[in-house]
């Protein structure tokens, strides 16, 4: 059994730069095992629509100790704003995912071999 150690190599606020690093690398990876995790604070329901679409069975859990999460059937958009999370997501989820989440604090993880 392994664990596997990653840490970031980039940090910017540019999301085209951050994007062009990311072909970069991906360019010259063993894609064959690629997954893609997804964290997003959610905090209007104009978000949270698209996000839902693209991620229906997405994990979410309201923020700030209030009560509501997906595993307790809640409704999201009643919660907000809430942390959501997608995991094993294909890659080309990426783009559409940048795009639902506007200007809300986000991450992408590109996770190899799961």
């Amino acid at each position: 059994m392994s664990n596997s150690y990653a840490q970031p190599i980039l940090r910017t606020a540019d999301l085209s730069e951050g994007l062009r690093i990311v072909e970069q690398l991906l360019r010259i990876a063993d894609l064959r095992a690629l997954e893609v995790d997804f964290d997003v604070r959610v905090s209007s329901t104009e978000v949270l629509s698209p996000l839902l679409e693209l991620m229906p069975d997405a994990d979410w859990w309201a923020e700030g100790g209030r009560d509501g999460s997906s595993d307790e059937g809640a409704d999201p958009a009643a919660c907000l704003p809430i942390r959501l999370r997608g995991w094993a997501m294909p890659p080309e989820a990426v783009e559409p995912f940048l795009r639902a989440v506007g200007d809300n604090p986000a991450s992408v993880r590109w996770d190899f071999n799961a």
